[in-house]
């Protein structure tokens, strides 16, 4: 446990000691083998009643820090909250898998639910376990990452506004601690490949200077995407593998079938 979230569980208990037992003392002790523990000694009987009791707790718990009890894996270690990316595997047993080569597939459900594909891409960071998050590879000692997002297909051409909606706003993995901003959209291949560079917050509110690649393949009414990119100083330097991993990048529309219906 680090100290911020043990000092929050034991300021949360003080308080919520004293809030249901005011004579209450707390003291903390130390025993062999057992480490810290609270005691408490009692001199009275109770005077709050129970719903101030709750109001109390309730209170109290909503000032502590967030991320002393909330986890995420945004992009690159960024991230508090679980992102939005639109991700639906097909059925429970469609866990993502990454070969020794790289080689991450998954079966994902898009075209609002009514179209099966298989999702392939190459990347030489580990396959996150989790799958809360969708579709993630990235090391966790450095900033590089991949990931996978599915949107609805505009009705045009892909617009810089149309990245801010579904990759860049508050909700996506770069949004946790705050929107992005000076986003700057490049097309290196209109319609499949293009280049973004962005300014995101880190956890200590500071700004990070990030650059990625993003894929994208239509299908039907949506659009699946793979992210790749870096803080923008390593990307510089890392700008050929980035766009390798942006080109391995297929989305494979399964043919349809009554098996495929039956899945669903």
């Amino acid at each position: 446990m680090t100290i911020t979230r043990f000092v929050s569980a034991i300021l949360l208990l003080t308080v919520s000691v004293h809030a249901y037992l005011p004579s209450a003392t707390l003291r903390l002790k130390r025993s062999p083998g057992l480490g810290l523990f609270a005691t408490t000694q009692v001199k009275e009987p109770a005077r709050l009643t129970r719903s101030a009791f709750l109001t109390t707790i309730l209170t109290v718990s909503s000032s502590l820090p967030a991320n002393g009890f909330r986890g995420g894996s945004g992009a690159g270690g960024l991230g508090k909250t679980k992102p939005e990316t639109g991700v639906v595997f097909l059925n429970e047993e469609s866990t993502p898998t990454q070969q020794r080569n790289g080689d991450v597939s998954a079966e994902l459900l898009v075209d609002n639910g009514k179209t099966p594909v298989l999702v392939l891409f190459n990347s030489p960071w580990p396959l996150l376990e989790t799958t809360t998050d969708g579709i993630q590879t990235r090391n966790p000692q450095d900033p590089e990452s991949a990931f996978v997002q599915v949107a609805d297909t505009p009705s045009g051409t892909y617009t810089k506004q149309f990245f801010v909606d579904t990759i860049f706003g508050s909700q996506g993995k770069y949004g946790a601690y705050g929107a992005p901003s000076d986003i700057s959209v490049k097309p290196i291949e209109e319609g499949l490949l293009y280049q973004v560079k962005f300014t995101s917050l880190t956890p200590a509110m500071r700004q990070s200077d990030r650059e990625v690649y993003i894929g994208t393949r239509r299908v039907g009414s949506s659009t699946v995407m793979l992210v790749t990119g870096s803080t923008a100083a390593r990307f510089a330097k890392m700008d050929d593998r980035m766009r390798r991993v942006a080109e391995s990048f297929q989305v494979i529309p399964a043919p349809s079938s009554s098996l495929n219906k039956a899945s669903v």
